[in-house]
């Protein structure tokens, strides 16, 4: 497993087009993405992330 902390002031959210939409879409940073896909915005609940971790069996 891989977690990458990407810093959007620093890198164009261009570069993350599935990502970019989602914050067009109006949900707010941090976008917490699970293997490839936007699965939490606003915050980061780390029992929620654990709770996607393992229905992904990742």
């Amino acid at each position: 497993m891989q977690v990458d902390y990407i810093d959007t002031a620093q890198t164009p959210l261009s570069s993350f087009p599935l990502i970019s939409h989602v914050v067009q879409m109006g949900y707010s940073f941090p976008i917490t993405a699970i293997d490839g896909q936007p699965r939490m915005a606003g915050g980061v609940d780390i029992d929620h992330v654990k709770k996607l971790l393992d229905e992904m069996q990742i």
